[in-house]
């Protein structure tokens, strides 16, 4: 979620597991950036919540854009033939992948992404970000570093 159509102000995101009787928090994002981003590994089928809170500076209203987003291997998925190697902090690189899609159910469109990961020498690996892959993509969903590393 981030501020739209030229609004500024601190948006916070909650993330509630409803699948069960009760709805339990799951996760939330709630720094000072303005753009708030959460990301779930292997989430529970049925019902989340997700609630956009405006913390009130500035005390007008804010329109915010909000997109969610389902990673699931039974709706496509990326290989990517890069292999884990050291790079050179602010380093690029490129590498070749092969994209798969299957039909998606009504209301959803294919975003082609990758996840990154980051190990530090010596630590568990931990999912860096989300990155959306082709042609003039410039959309990625940034984690710190307390996520646990993703399954692929």
């Amino acid at each position: 979620v981030r501020p739209a159509g030229g609004s500024t102000g601190d948006l916070d995101l909650y993330l509630f597991d409803c699948t069960k009787k009760e709805c339990v928090a799951a996760r939330a994002d709630g720094d000072a950036s303005g753009d708030e981003a959460l990301i779930i590994d292997a989430p529970a089928a049925g019902r989340w919540k997700a609630v956009v809170d405006h913390s009130g500076f500035p005390a007008s209203p804010i329109a915010f854009d909000y997109q969610d987003v389902l990673y699931n291997p039974a709706f496509g998925y990326v290989a990517v033939t890069d292999q884990p190697a050291e790079r050179a902090i602010g380093g690029q690189w490129t590498s070749k992948g092969n994209a798969w899609q299957a039909t998606l159910p009504a209301g959803r469109t294919a975003l082609a992404a990758v996840g990154l990961q980051l190990q530090p020498k010596g630590t568990e690996p931990f999912l860096m970000g989300v990155r959306e892959v082709g042609a003039g993509s410039d959309r990625a969903t940034e984690e710190s570093g307390r996520q646990r590393p993703r399954q692929r």
